[in-house]
């Protein structure tokens, strides 16, 4: 009866032990939390998101998992909301192998902004393509070209309206590592209405009929607006087909596996 004795005591103290740590965890990150709401001039949750309105538009900070088990990363996801009503896909990211070849097949969108370094670092599959390179400006550019695993992207969430989040691989928990990136952020969400009136400035408005009468025409914004809205769709609906295309072969791949398992055990049975 004794060692039984021994092992329930240390089987009980280990699990103490492993709830203390648990404890003193929680404690922990919500303290670290704690101090990144004030930064944002709000308030946090009970794990992993921090939110406020302090830098203008309404940010959230949330300290985020990507994946799951062995493949499972830590991101730091920066949302900032942005208006909904205008036409807006962005998807950048770092190129990968294969993206020249996608692009040359009409697979994919890649915006080039002018900027080389940039534009040779950087996936920007993104439209409208006038109003991406208004919002991309050298801040947003230094701050995306900071990082080697960075993205970002207009997410909508199940809540409505409309994000721009970015993504920093690692969890960012002390304010000094996130106020970098908050601040770039707030400001590029801000920039969406302006970014949309600098590019309906570009279209010239035309007149018709008696020069000392003109009569403004507003065709070519209505056009430059069916243009902008054609463009995120087919950013949208490029995006989709490769993700339909990349879950068949999952499939695929999954059958082969779970054929060449089974396939032995039937026959040696």
């Amino acid at each position: 009866m004794v060692p039984g004795i021994v092992i329930v005591t240390l089987v009980v103290g280990l699990f103490a032990v492993i709830a203390r740590a648990s404890r003193a965890a929680k404690a922990k990150r919500l303290g670290k939390l704690q101090l990144i709401a004030d930064m944002l001039g709000g308030t946090h949750d009970s794990s992993s998101k921090a939110w406020g309105p302090k830098f203008g538009a309404p940010i959230t900070i949330e300290l985020a998992t990507r994946g799951s088990g062995s493949s499972a990363e830590n991101w730091t996801h920066i949302h900032v909301e942005v208006p909904a009503a205008y036409p807006l896909a962005i998807h950048i990211r770092r190129h990968e192998r294969g993206d020249t070849r996608t692009i040359s097949r009409g697979e994919m969108v890649d915006v080039i902004v002018g900027d080389k370094a940039f534009d040779d670092a950087f996936l920007v599959e993104a439209a409208p393509a006038d109003v991406v390179r208004e919002m991309l400006g050298p801040e947003i550019r230094a701050l995306l070209s900071s990082h080697k695993e960075i993205d970002l992207d207009t997410v909508t969430p199940a809540s409505g309206g409309r994000t721009l989040t970015l993504g920093v691989r690692g969890w960012l928990e002390e304010v000094t590592e996130l106020r970098p990136f908050v601040e770039p952020m707030a400001k590029l969400g801000a920039q969406v209405r302006e970014a949309y009136a600098k590019a309906d400035a570009a279209v010239e408005a035309r007149s018709a009929g008696d020069p000392y009468r003109p009569i403004v025409d507003a065709a070519p914004a209505r056009e430059a607006q069916a243009k902008r809205e054609a463009e995120v769709g087919q950013v949208e609906m490029l995006r989709g087909k490769r993700a339909a295309a990349a879950a068949r072969v999952g499939v695929v791949i999954i059958t082969v596996v779970f054929l060449a398992i089974l396939v032995p055990l039937v026959c040696h049975g």
